[in-house]
């Protein structure tokens, strides 16, 4: 039960962390409305699955891995398409993949049956 708890607080804050990231590395061009209107809609997937994601709802965690498929293959394609945005890319990539992992954790650790 513990450790459940502390598995739902790392999701949470991997998955804090890869919004804000995600949305600094759209405004590090430059702030505008556009560039405003963007970071939030890349963040608004992850934003919506917290509310779930805090109640500890196992399905909520199964479709939030496949939410994180999106922004895996974006930080993938500018990785290797965008010279110029490898760290940010590379960072995000680090963070999805976390945030991929652990939510992998959590489900595995709170399946039935599950030893103890």
């Amino acid at each position: 039960m513990r450790s459940e708890r502390h598995l739902r607080t790392a999701v949470l804050c991997v998955t804090s962390a890869l919004a804000l990231l995600c949305s600094a590395w759209f405004l590090s061009g430059g702030l505008s409305v556009g560039t405003t209107v963007a970071a939030l809609l890349s963040i608004a997937p992850l934003l919506a699955f917290v509310p779930f994601l805090a109640r500890g709802n196992r399905r909520s965690y199964a479709a939030f891995t496949l939410c994180l498929v999106v922004y895996l293959t974006l930080a993938l394609m500018e990785l290797v398409a965008n010279p110029a945005a490898r760290l940010w890319a590379s960072t995000m990539l680090f963070a999805t993949f976390g945030a991929f992992v652990l939510s992998i954790v959590y489900l595995r650790a709170t399946r039935s049956g599950s030893p103890p």
